[in-house]
């Protein structure tokens, strides 16, 4: 003979016991009499997948188990950490268990932003062994109106730390390198943001890489 235990405190089906003879009863009565064991009924519950059996005045009542379950509620958005259903019964009204994805417009915020750094230190990538940072571009224009003006050289640390005897035609190549260097880093990034912006789904925007250059487009049949 089985019954069915439940926790003592919750009241929730644990498992099926073996239950022993009373020895007293079955011989007073000539029939099997068994002892029930405590916290338990010999009413079997019905089992449900998704549902936990609880034991209540004298029966079994079924709640929705989510226990361990993720959900979030209508508020929450992707940067939202799961919350994890730790009761029996319902979700919260409203919730949901698929976790919110993130919007296309952000995604396209951070791939436009990766696309800036990456302009930025393209930009200003040593020319010609001149380091052209923001600091060193200065200095060199104001070296390049000097020498202009005044003619002669000046002793130049180069990017490699050797030093270079330059003079206005150095300065104004260089000037000439810096200029068309940030227009070139500079189309690409635009190239690459229309390509961000024509976008329709979160994996053609993931799929967008600096390239070196625009590819040229392809001739008018």
């Amino acid at each position: 003979m089985n019954a069915y235990k439940y926790n003592e405190e919750t009241k929730e089906y644990i498992g099926v016991v073996s239950c022993q003879l009373d020895p007293i009863n079955t011989k007073k009565t000539g029939e099997n009499v068994y002892l029930l064991p405590a916290n338990s009924t010999f009413e079997e519950p019905t089992e449900t997948e998704g549902y936990a059996n609880v034991f209540e005045d004298g029966e079994w009542v079924q709640y929705e188990d989510h226990r361990g379950e993720s959900y979030w509620l209508p508020n929450d958005d992707y940067t939202t950490p799961a919350r994890k259903m730790n009761e029996l019964g319902e979700l919260p009204e409203g919730a949901t268990t698929v976790q919110p994805i993130k919007p296309l417009s952000v995604y396209k915020s951070e791939k436009r932003e990766e696309i800036n750094r990456i302009r930025d230190e393209k930009e200003m990538e040593p020319l010609n062994n001149f380091d052209v940072d923001v600091k060193s571009a200065i200095r060199i224009l104001f070296v390049q109106n000097q020498l202009l003006r005044n003619g002669g050289t000046i002793d130049w640390t180069m990017a490699d730390n050797t030093e270079e005897n330059v003079d206005s035609a150095d300065m104004n190549a260089i000037v000439d390198a810096i200029v068309e260097q940030s227009n070139r880093v500079h189309n690409i990034a635009n190239y690459l943001k229309a390509q961000i912006e024509a976008a329709t789904t979160a994996e053609e925007v993931n799929a967008i890489e600096w390239i070196d250059e625009i590819p040229e487009e392809p001739p008018i049949e």
